[in-house]
């Protein structure tokens, strides 16, 4: 998938995926910023608007030169970026990409992420020809885990002490789940049906 196709932008009935851009400096900040939301992430918060900026930079340069493909959450009625989702690890020969996502903690507990990432999941299957997107969370993370759970994933094991994180300074154990198209497809026709 190249950038331009990010950068079309996805819509559901409350967001808007498109592309990070330099306007959203102040949000990346916001969320990126943000120690409670870091820490299932593993990464230290940023610190400073020119952080932020790098941040896009390398979410723009990174869609170009690996197909690290990053879409922006944007809430329609506040025209307000409120998280990112995205794949990363694409493995294009065996058909798999893992699946991540970060949302403003203000905006937790309403529905956005899964509304996201519904659109993004079949934008996996159905556009990117994938067979398996796995999600990696760490084992402390509840609402992640119910929220893929939710989605059809299948918790596939225990990855012991396979993320470094650096809020906390320890390793941290990841559940390893997955999702198959042919279940995608089972789960999306039933609920169409």
């Amino acid at each position: 998938m190249s950038s331009n196709t990010v950068s079309a932008g996805i819509e559901t009935e409350r967001l808007v995926l498109r592309e990070h851009i330099s306007e959203d400096t102040n949000a990346i900040l916001e969320i990126f910023g943000d120690i409670e939301v870091m820490r299932f992430f593993g990464m230290k918060p940023i610190q400073s608007l020119n952080a932020a900026r790098k941040m896009i930079d390398y979410f723009k340069k990174s869609s170009e030169e690996h197909g690290l493909n990053r879409w922006a959450i944007v809430l329609k009625d506040l025209d307000t970026v409120v998280g990112s989702v995205f794949y990363t690890n694409i493995e294009k020969p065996y058909f798999r990409a893992e699946i991540g996502y970060l949302l403003g903690r203000k905006h937790w507990g309403k529905g956005i992420m899964t509304e996201a990432l519904e659109k993004i999941i079949s934008f996996g299957f159905e556009t990117m020809n994938l067979n398996k997107i796995q999600a990696l969370i760490t084992v402390d993370n509840q609402r992640s885990f119910s929220l893929v759970e939710r989605l059809g994933f299948c918790r596939e094991g225990i990855l012991r002490e396979h993320n470094f994180n650096y809020v906390d300074n320890k390793f941290d154990d990841i559940y390893a789940y997955a999702l198959f198209a042919q279940h995608h497809h089972i789960l999306r026709d039933g609920l169409n049906a």
